[in-house]
């Protein structure tokens, strides 16, 4: 192998075939630097629901608080991915407040259930199951043990226990 390579971290020095400890301490320093953008790119979606989430409860606790937004969304708008052609609604679940939580679909909406990690829960209304039909979800969190309903409900498992309603 070579005694010098040329890397986007600046020149890394071998001898015998390993680093030296200039170079071994560069290369740990890169690996802190790359981990420390990992964990701030893999919570980034946590923060932004957190951010929300408490934006939402300044109006008002939780399972009872929700947002109508009266105007179409623009480029102002501080939300991650809003259209400008939809009047949005938003509100947060907390499923260890009340356990599993009934969410009533009305007819022809377009919505979806989130996680905390904005990880995927459901489509509900015109996407939904129920195909804008409007119907009852029946949202249950991790670990619930309880029985639940064989008719009645749609059931959807959230891996979180608050959950982004919009």
């Amino acid at each position: 192998p070579p005694d010098r390579l040329a890397t986007r971290i600046g020149t890394l020095e071998l001898f015998d075939g390993g680093p030296t400890q200039e170079t071994a301490q560069k290369v740990y320093d890169n690996l802190d630097l790359q981990r420390g953008v990992q964990a701030y790119l893999d919570s980034i979606q946590s923060a932004s629901m957190y951010g929300m989430r408490k934006g939402i409860l300044d109006f008002g606790p939780a399972n009872t608080t929700a947002l109508l937004f009266e105007t179409l969304m623009d480029s102002k708008a501080l939300w991650l991915t809003p259209n400008s052609e939809t009047v949005y609604a938003a509100t947060f679940l907390d499923l260890k407040i009340d356990g599993p939580t009934i969410l009533e679909s009305p007819p022809n909406v377009l919505g979806l259930l989130d996680d905390m990690w904005f990880r995927y829960v459901s489509d509900f209304g015109i996407g939904g199951a129920e195909r804008g039909k409007g119907v009852k979800y029946l949202l249950v969190g991790p670990g619930y043990k309880g029985q639940l309903p064989e008719n009645g409900f749609i059931i959807r498992k959230s891996r979180t226990s608050r959950v982004w309603v919009v």
